[in-house]
């Protein structure tokens, strides 16, 4: 199951059209353990809003029918709204990898902040996570075009097609390989890599999570995630912030 949401309803007044800038970014790692929390301190940056995306693989075999949305996501205690989640449809022998993208619509300044957020179910090993921070751009409107998709258990590449929506924003991409090896990604797109790491053993199973971003300045389509894996199951996500 795919759910992606769509954001348009901010009061007119409060409506901004100045450039969209990148600040910085954070990224960390909790363990999650047998536990449905997760919480971590993040760096923050003087920005007017933030968007984070989350992987993290359940302890579940075979819960591909379950709803795999997070609830109670907040950064520096300011609720988030879902922009797009995504999970891998694992076999009844494997487990989810999960993907999250939220938007924070609040302004945040250069300090350190808690990201806090509640997955569905029963997670395994650690989760990871990034925390993008802008100025400027649509106010209206951040969230843009969105693309997801996954391999099953098919080892082969996952991608995505992303279509903009505006001539100037931002593309945020992830992609989670859960299964039996570690996997460091060679990414398509030419996005820049902020995150490439795995979590769990032979035992357990493996999740592998690759985050990276890219600037866009023209209206067009483009393919993003990472060439064919050798593991199990794999998702890829992207969101166009602008």
């Amino acid at each position: 199951m795919l759910v992606c949401t769509h954001l348009c309803g901010f009061a007119a007044s409060s409506v901004s059209h100045n450039p969209i800038s990148l600040v910085n970014y954070s990224t960390v790692s909790d363990s999650v353990d047998g536990s449905t929390s997760f919480s971590d301190t993040v760096n923050t940056y003087a920005s007017d809003f933030a968007v984070a995306v989350f992987i993290g693989k359940t302890a579940t075999s075979g819960s591909d029918d379950a709803d795999q949305s997070l609830t109670s996501v907040t950064l520096n205690s300011v609720s988030g709204t879902e922009i797009l989640h995504n999970y891998s449809e694992a076999s009844s022998s494997s487990h989810n990898v999960i993907i999250a993208f939220w938007l924070f619509n609040a302004s945040y300044t250069a300090s350190t902040a808690t990201l806090a957020a509640t997955f569905p179910c029963t997670m395994q090993d650690s989760a990871f996570a990034a925390v993008w921070f802008f100025t400027g751009g649509d106010n209206s409107d951040h969230i843009g075009a969105t693309g997801a998709a996954r391999d099953g258990d098919n080892n082969t590449a996952c991608s995505t097609n992303i279509t903009t929506e505006s001539a100037a924003s931002y593309i945020l991409a992830a992609t989670g390989v859960g299964g039996e090896c570690r996997r460091t990604f060679t990414q398509t797109g030419s996005l820049t890599e902020i995150f490439d790491n795995s979590t769990g053993d032979s035992g357990s199973g493996f999740m592998s999570a690759f985050i990276g971003h890219k600037t866009n300045s023209a209206v067009n389509t483009y393919t993003v995630g990472t060439t064919a894996v050798t593991c199990q199951e794999s998702v890829c996500t992207a969101v166009e912030i602008k």
